[in-house]
C-alpha cells in the first residue's frame, strides 16, 4: 500500500537506506546509527523510510547537538533520546500526511492532537521520559531537550521538552511567538501575571491567578496573549500513599521523578533559544499596546 508522504518527507528505496547508517554532512554518526536501527524495527514501511531520511537531513538537530543539555545524557541515554526524536518525528509526519490542507492550518490541527499523540507515545513506550532530568539544583535549573523540528525551513515550528525537579520553575516571561505546552509527566502549576512596569528598570509583573497543570493538561498562548507573562513551576516533591492494614494505617512517602512538559513553539526551529531565533514578529497591535519587542521579556514579581 502506498503511503502519501507529507511535504518535505521524501520516500527512498530500501536499497538506498544503507547509506543512512553512515555518517554524512547532514547527520551525526549517532543519529545515523540509531536511525538505521529504528528502521530495522519499524513496521511503518515507506513512511518510516521517508521520515528517517528527512530526520537525518534536518540540520537543526545537529546545530543544537542532541539536545540543549546534551551533557546530561550518557551515551545510552543519547541513543534513547534519538529514538524519542524519531518516534515523535514519525507521528507528526503521519498526521501531516493525513491532513490535506495548508501548512498554517495543519499547525492548528497539531495543537488539537498533540496531547493525545504525546501521551500515546508515552503509554506505548515510544517516548521514554526516564532519561530526562534537571541540569542543576537552582530554582531555574530545569533543562530543555529538542524533541522535534519541522524540516521545512519556510514553516518553522518545534517541540521542546522541559524537565523540572521539585520546586524548580521558569522565570516570569512572555512570548515572542505562539506557544502551546502539554504536561506529560507529573504536575505543574502555571502562574499568570499582569505587567506593572516595563519602561524603567527591570520589567515588573503582579500575579493574577494560578492554574493546576496535571498530566495530560495543555495550555496555549496565542497571538492575542503573547504579552501575558506566566511561569511554570513544579511544586511537588513527594507522593504520600496511605494503606489500611487491619487496625493500622501505613504511610508511604515516595520521591517523585521530574515533572515534564513538552512545548510547541511556532516560528522557530529549535536551533536557537526561543528568545533569540524568532522569525515572525508579534502583531503591531500587540506591540503598540504595551510596547513589547519581538523577543520575550523577562519580569520580576511586583509582589511576593
Amino acid at each position: 500500500m502506498k503511503v502519501n508522504a507529507p511535504p518535505n518527507f521524501l520516500p527512498t528505496s530500501a536499497a538506498n537506506m544503507a547509506a543512512l547508517s553512515r555518517t554524512s554532512s547532514t547527520g551525526s554518526s549517532l543519529r545515523s546509527r540509531v536511525s538505521s536501527q529504528f528502521l530495522e524495527s519499524s513496521s511503518s514501511g515507506e513512511l518510516s523510510e521517508a521520515c528517517t531520511e528527512q530526520y537525518l537531513q534536518t540540520q537543526a538537530y545537529d546545530e543544537v547537538g542532541l539536545s540543549y543539555e546534551q551533557g546530561l545524557l550518557s551515551q545510552v541515554d543519547q541513543e534513547i533520546h534519538v529514538l524519542n526524536q524519531l518516534h515523535v518525528f514519525t507521528v507528526v509526519a503521519n498526521l501531516r500526511a493525513q491532513f490535506k490542507g495548508a501548512e498554517a492550518d495543519f499547525r492548528q490541527v497539531l495543537r488539537t492532537r498533540l496531547p493525545d499523540l504525546l501521551l500515546g507515545l508515552v503509554r506505548e513506550g515510544k517516548l521514554n521520559l526516564s532519561i530526562y532530568r534537571e541540569k542543576g539544583d537552582g530554582v531555574h535549573g530545569y533543562s530543555k531537550f529538542l524533541l522535534f523540528t519541522n524540516p521545512d525551513p519556510n514553516n518553522k515550528y518545534c517541540l521542546q521538552l522541559f524537565a523540572f525537579a521539585p520546586f524548580q520553575k521558569t522565570p516570569i516571561h512572555d512570548h515572542p511567538c505562539e506557544c502551546m505546552s502539554v504536561v506529560v509527566q507529573g504536575e505543574l502549576t502555571e502562574d499568570f501575571y499582569e505587567p506593572v512596569s516595563v519602561d524603567e528598570g527591570p520589567a515588573r509583573a503582579e500575579k493574577t491567578h494560578s492554574s493546576a497543570r496535571p498530566t495530560g493538561s495543555s495550555g496555549v498562548l496565542d497571538l492575542d496573549h503573547l504579552d501575558v507573562p506566566h511561569s511554570l513551576k513544579n511544586k511537588k516533591a513527594i507522593r504520600l500513599e496511605i494503606q489500611a492494614n487491619g487496625e493500622f494505617l501505613r504511610l508511604n512517602l515516595q520521591a517523585l521523578p521530574p515533572a515534564i512538559s513538552v512545548h510547541l513553539y511556532e516560528g522557530i526551529d529549535g536551533a536557537g533559544s526561543e528568545h533569540e531565533a524568532v522569525t515572525r514578529r508579534r502583531p503591531e497591535a500587540v506591540e503598540a499596546r504595551r510596547g513589547i519587542a519581538a523577543v520575550a521579556r523577562m519580569y520580576v514579581p511586583d509582589k511576593v
